[in-house]
């Protein structure tokens, strides 16, 4: 199928996708499955990751959604599709079984097998955490070839998520409305769920844009004209939103690309004064007053994130055995291991204390492994290096104020992946 067509093919799924606003039932089940199977079919034989980026945009901007949706959302439905994916394919056994157990892709398959086998010991219950790093490792024999249209198709897939998530909160933005402090309740964020979770879909699209930009030697008009329109977007809906941690890591990914792509000192200049501009016409229209007022009712805890973050270490090392330090407590005890300010079973609002707490030394060493790798891999000359080094800044400072992995938000372990990906095109020209 030709490029133009796919685009088109693919529109339309998208049309018929936010077409279903029952924010109370899902479609029927044969048609939800259908609907999987329209949007995953084309990309089967694509071995540049066409059917990976098809999948994270669709089952994003579902499970990210305000309504139900046409798409699944369950994980378990991924795993089976993509065991019947490889079935396949199994004619390429040797290459499929060496991609999925070996390799690059070893340390997300043992860091899966842990997690299972450390829920198991605990008695917890298997969280959705596991078979998203499952669905992370059986997506590799899907692109086996990782170029510059590679990097394309995921470029459109999660700026298609920012554009999307944003028509959605415009258009619900009198719907769904939360007060943002006790000193001002007349003004409002909106979101249908919690707002810096979302916030951080709105962002790593937005930020992908911004990459987009950076190198803009690489595309077509069109694109770079959607790429501005899609990073545009973001900041108001993000402003709207009141999310301090998806504004934080957007801008620390901008400030990397800026201080350290090669682009040009004048293309740089320039995006910095379209942005300057852009982001005074917002504070002019009071956009920026909601995060001003946040801001002002900051008690200097982090929204309580240090009075949570300490409660939660001490409440777990003044507790637990040496086994406990070493392999954890289990997901369900980790979250619910003490009150915090009131209220029972608060998160972590940070990955590294999470998985330390329910995974232990090993479960916290496997998971900064795993976001550290991106970074391990990296080579000087890598044609994509500044925009690798910004998306890890991304996920790290995500991982620390928020715990967008320990509660298997697939978009972010999709964007680690497409991370990891960059690291290995060899040409930008290619």
């Amino acid at each position: 199928m030709r490029p133009w067509k796919l685009l088109l093919y693919y529109l339309l799924l998208l049309g018929v996708m936010v077409s279903w606003t029952n924010v109370a039932a899902a479609p029927p089940l044969p048609v939800r499955v259908a609907f999987l199977v329209a949007v995953v079919y084309p990309g089967l034989n694509d071995v540049r990751g066409l059917f990976v980026a098809a999948l994270t945009c669709f089952w994003s901007i579902a499970s990210l959604g305000y309504t139900y949706s046409f798409m699944p959302t369950m994980p378990h439905i991924y795993v089976i599709a993509l065991t019947v994916g490889l079935w396949l394919f199994w004619d390429r056994h040797k290459e499929i079984t060496s991609r999925l157990l070996g390799g690059e892709n070893s340390l997300v398959f043992f860091f899966l097998i842990y997690v299972w086998l450390s829920d198991a010991y605990t008695e917890s219950q298997l969280g959705y955490n596991a078979y998203t790093l499952l669905t992370m490792t059986m997506i590799v024999p899907f692109v086996p070839v990782i170029n510059r249209r590679t990097v394309t198709y995921f470029s459109l897939s999660f700026m298609t998520i920012t554009a999307v998530l944003s028509y959605y909160l415009i258009l619900t933005r009198d719907i769904f409305t939360y007060g943002s402090t006790g000193f001002t309740p007349e003004l409002d964020r909106i979101g249908w769920s919690d707002q810096n979770y979302l916030g951080l879909g709105v962002a790593m699209g937005a930020s992908i844009a911004f990459t987009c930009l950076m190198h803009a030697r690489l595309y077509r008009w069109y694109f770079l004209i959607y790429s501005i329109a899609v990073f545009g977007v973001s900041i108001p809906v993000l402003l709207m939103m009141g999310s301090r941690t998806a504004l934080l890591c957007l801008v620390v990914s901008v400030l990397v690309q800026l201080m350290f792509s090669k682009a040009k000192k004048k293309w740089k200049a320039m995006l910095v004064m379209m942005g300057l501009g852009f982001l005074y016409y917002l504070y002019t229209n009071e956009y920026f007053e909601l995060l001003a007022n946040r801001a002002e009712a900051e008690d200097g805890t982090g929204s309580n994130r240090l009075l949570i973050w300490r409660k939660k270490y001490f409440a777990f090392v003044d507790s637990v055995t040496i086994s406990d330090l070493i392999f954890g407590v289990g997901k369900d005890k980790g979250v619910g291991i003490t009150p915090i300010i009131g209220k029972n079973n608060v998160g972590f609002h940070n990955d590294f204390l999470a998985f330390f707490v329910s995974y232990g030394i090993i479960g916290l060493l496997f998971f900064t492994a795993l976001i550290c790798r991106p970074l391990k891999k990296l080579k000087w000359h890598s044609p994509y290096r500044t925009a690798v080094i910004a998306n890890s800044a991304f996920l790290i400072v995500a991982c620390n104020t928020l715990e967008p992995f320990f509660m298997d938000m697939f978009p972010v372990y999709a964007f680690l992946f497409y991370t990891l990906l960059l690291t290995k095109v060899k040409d930008a020209d290619a």
